[in-house]
């Protein structure tokens, strides 16, 4: 499984989205500085529809949006430790349906 590592800004993620890198999973806030996670996943989106965007965020404002980018949850914080691996079990499952069940286990680029 490929996660995105973090970044010191959404556009960070997005120049390198744009260059070709893909990701199976994309952890994102919706509060950022200088752009929302639903603008930067809005981007993400042109070039890659497969990822798996997953908004962790102080905020219920954005809920209903995220639907738009077709994001794979949307989870308000805090967040507690159990309901954080069973959203992970389940990206992993749906990361694994779609790559014809291959190991999830690296945290790397995929090309």
């Amino acid at each position: 499984m490929r996660i995105s590592a973090r970044r010191s800004s959404p556009f960070d993620l997005l120049a390198e989205t744009e260059k070709g890198t893909r990701f199976d999973v994309i952890l994102l806030d919706v509060i950022m500085p200088g752009e929302t996670g639903i603008d930067a996943a809005t981007e993400i989106r042109k070039f890659d529809r497969n990822v798996k965007i997953i908004f962790l965020t102080s905020s219920s404002e954005y809920a209903v949006q995220s639907y738009s980018v077709e994001a794979f949850y949307y989870q308000l914080k805090p967040i507690c430790k159990e309901a954080f691996f069973s959203l992970m079990d389940s990206v992993i499952s749906a990361c694994k349906k779609g790559a014809g069940q291959q190991p999830c286990a690296q945290m790397q680029k995929r090309h």
